[in-house]
C-alpha cells in the first residue's frame, strides 16, 4: 500500500511537531539566559513547586523570563497578591512560563492552596 503525497506531508508536519516538542528539563536550572526571536539576550530563572511548597527565587531582573515548574502531582497557580501577575493553573506535573517587567517586591501564593506563599524581588534592569 503506498501513501499519498498529502499523507505524507501531514506525517512529516506531525513528527516535526513532536521533535520540536522534545527536550531535556533541567528542573534544577535558573539564572539562565536564552535567546528571544530578536537575537537579544533574555535572562531566565526557574521557580519550583514541590510538596507543596514555593521553591526560593531571586532576586531577578526586570524582563527574566521565568519557568514555573510544577512538580507536584495536582494543579496550583502562581498568584501575586496585589493581583500584577497570575498563571491561573499550572496543571500537576506541568510548567508555564511569565515574564515581570515591573520592579519591586511581590509576595504571591498559590490560589487554591493558600498556605503556600512566596516572596520574589524584581530589580531594575541596568
Amino acid at each position: 500500500m503506498s501513501t499519498s503525497r498529502p499523507h505524507q506531508i501531514a506525517l512529516a508536519v506531525v513528527l516535526a511537531s513532536l521533535i520540536a516538542g522534545c527536550g531535556v528539563d533541567d528542573p534544577v536550572a535558573s539564572d539562565r539566559t536564552a535567546t528571544s526571536p530578536t537575537n537579544t539576550t533574555v535572562p531566565t530563572a526557574t521557580l519550583e513547586i514541590a510538596d507543596f511548597a514555593f521553591g526560593e527565587i531571586g532576586p531577578l531582573a526586570a524582563g527574566t523570563l521565568i519557568t514555573v515548574d510544577n512538580l507536584d502531582g495536582v494543579g496550583h497557580t502562581f498568584t501575586a497578591v496585589d493581583g500584577s501577575f497570575d498563571i491561573a493553573f499550572i496543571e500537576g506535573k506541568g510548567r508555564q512560563m511569565i515574564t515581570l517587567d515591573t520592579p519591586g517586591t511581590f509576595e504571591f501564593f498559590c490560589n487554591i492552596h493558600a498556605f503556600m506563599t512566596g516572596t520574589i524581588t524584581i530589580a531594575p534592569v541596568g
